[in-house]
């Protein structure tokens, strides 16, 4: 059984953040990295997964995973996008021990490319192999994900920041990802591989906006055959 894909998935929590996907794009946010040497990172991204469907069930799980909604691109469209697989770091590696290192000097994020330290560039890929999801309660091993990230370019708005005493998280990352909101990656239907919708009921839905997203594409149709639900992953992956 093969354990990558040729498809990578994007998954969300609610079918309307799915059709705006589909409509403007791929929003790239801020997500919050934590406990990196007593700094919290937060950093410009959109994450994929490299995962079969198979394989996706405790990935979309609705209170354990990312959400029953989903795209998934094609790995060419990955390429062309520069969305790379992230490095894995485990506890007490000399790699990551070296890069909680530099974090421990790090004050002053980069805002261009050719200026920046090859361990500066190195803290928007990496990500430990075991840590906690977004309500720092369930421990997840991140290993299994097999993630894929695009960065947008980074800018003197657009960067790496670091975060140290309280914040609220969620207010954090909305108010950082506005920076973002002009940088999303823009699907053609050629791109897409699968649709994925939570409800059977949600597919005549899908179906009506894809006609009216995409009108003018000659090959609809195959869009159409392109949606699955969660409950056929359940039963027939």
């Amino acid at each position: 059984m093969a354990i990558s894909s040729n498809t990578l998935f994007h998954f969300t929590r609610e079918f309307k953040y799915l059709k705006q996907s589909l409509e403007e794009g791929l929003w790239p946010r801020y997500c919050i990295e934590k406990k990196w040497n007593g700094k919290d990172l937060a950093i410009p991204m959109l994450c994929f997964c490299d995962i079969p469907l198979s394989q996706v069930k405790d990935h979309i799980d609705e209170e354990k995973g990312y959400g029953c909604y989903g795209i998934g691109i094609c790995k060419s469209f990955a390429r062309d996008n520069n969305i790379t697989p992230v490095t894995y770091l485990s506890k007490g590696s000399i790699m990551r021990n070296k890069i909680e290192y530099y974090i421990s000097n790090y004050t002053t994020p980069s805002d261009n490319l050719k200026r920046m330290d090859f361990e500066e560039l190195m803290l928007y890929y990496v990500k430990k192999v075991n840590g906690y999801n977004k309500n720092s309660e369930l421990k997840r091993k991140f290993y299994n994900e097999r993630e894929w990230r695009y960065v947008p370019q980074i800018s003197k708005d657009i960067h790496l920041e670091i975060l140290t005493g309280d914040y609220d998280e969620k207010e954090k990352v909305e108010d950082l990802s506005i920076r973002t909101k002009n940088c999303k990656l823009i699907l053609k239907p050629e791109d897409i591989a699968y649709i994925i919708v939570k409800e059977e009921t949600e597919v005549k839905h899908m179906i009506k906006y894809l006609n009216r997203q995409y009108a003018n594409y000659k090959l609809l149709e195959q869009l159409y055959s392109r949606i699955i639900t969660v409950k056929q992953i359940n039963e027939d992956f």
